[in-house]
């Protein structure tokens, strides 16, 4: 089927914009590295919560795992904290970025970037759409339909992480469920790893009872506090964004809870 005038206007209009993000100057962020990307990622009252969370498990001694890394603002605020970080990121254009603040900060040395996605399974896909929206699943985008790119999807599993203390932070457009699908070893492994997903609707409500079953904790990251959920919680939650999954039994889990309760 051929795709209309209109759609392929949109389709080289994004291109066009995404060419122009990757000459945009680098600026310092207010967690003193540099960077390149959206506007509000600059500003204090973007995710502040979640920056303080990373921030705060980087003094633990974690490693940082970013699914969806995007540009690179969390791969980079960990590796700015001395956090060996492996970052995931499938469409082109984000990638380039990513691999350029990070190379601009001097920060690929603790730093395993892959082009490519995480899912259930290892296969070649389509994903769809550009920018912070792509996504694997065809009816998510808001993207034309026509615009895709094809991608290798790994799981978390099949990717040599070493038993440590890790902190996931994944954003994946509705795919979360299988990631965590395809990472049951590193889902089991409760003892060591703690998760920020962003989430929503059925897919938090699935999520959150799977990852409590497995003895997680589970907070929604508020602006300025973490909220507890309870599994009677999860019936009819309307809450969306990133939530926090960690072992509260583990001391260094428990005391950051504590500072943001």
């Amino acid at each position: 089927m051929k795709t209309s005038l209109y759609e392929r206007i949109e389709v080289w209009n994004e291109r066009r914009i995404e060419k122009l993000r990757l000459k945009r100057p680098y600026k310092k962020t207010p967690e003193g590295f540099s960077y390149k990307g959206i506007k509000f990622q600059f500003e204090p009252n973007w995710e502040p919560l979640t920056r303080q969370l990373v921030q705060s498990y980087a003094a633990t001694d974690a490693s940082f795992v970013n699914v969806g890394a995007h540009y690179g603002y969390y791969a980079c605020l960990a590796a700015h904290c001395g956090m060996n970080v492996t970052a995931f990121e499938p469409i082109d254009s984000n990638y380039q970025m990513l691999r350029d603040n990070l190379a601009y900060n001097d920060f690929l040395d603790r730093c395993r970037i892959i082009h490519g996605a995480v899912g259930a399974y290892s296969h070649i896909t389509k994903i769809y759409g550009a920018f912070s929206g792509a996504t694997l699943l065809p009816e998510k985008t808001r993207k034309p339909k026509s615009m895709y790119q094809v991608t290798q999807v790994f799981t978390l599993s099949e990717v040599s992480i070493k038993k440590e203390k890790t902190l996931f932070l994944m954003d994946v457009e509705g795919f979360e469920l299988n990631v965590i699908s395809g990472a049951a070893e590193l889902v089991a492994d409760v003892e060591n790893n703690s998760w920020i997903i962003e989430t929503s609707g059925d897919n938090l409500r699935t999520l959150g009872n799977q990852m409590i079953d497995h003895g997680y904790s589970l907070f929604h990251i508020c602006k300025d506090k973490l909220l507890q959920l309870h599994k009677d919680d999860l019936m009819g939650c309307t809450l969306g964004g990133n939530f926090l999954f960690t072992n509260v039994s583990n001391v260094s889990n428990l005391n950051i809870i504590k500072r943001f309760s």
